[in-house]
């Protein structure tokens, strides 16, 4: 079992805290299964779901913005 799944909710969150949110976001990314796509200023990002013939919009983001996907096979 693994040191963070040994502590309490309320220990947990008062641990995370004290990390930044980058380095938060370093040790996703440092996951396998993990991807990020930068979107700049004055691009489009949309997350599609496609079913033939027909392709939904899920979501629309405007940069800049960074998009993390966990795959969640992995």
């Amino acid at each position: 079992m693994s040191y963070m799944s040994e502590l309490d909710a309320e220990t947990r969150q008062e641990y995370l805290s004290d990390v930044s949110t980058e380095e938060l976001i370093a040790a996703l990314m440092s996951r396998e299964g993990v991807a990020c796509y930068q979107v700049k200023s004055g691009e489009s990002y949309l997350i599609q779901e496609s079913d033939e013939p027909r392709t939904q919009i899920l979501e629309k983001y405007h940069g800049p913005v960074t998009i993390i996907t966990v795959d969640g096979e992995s």
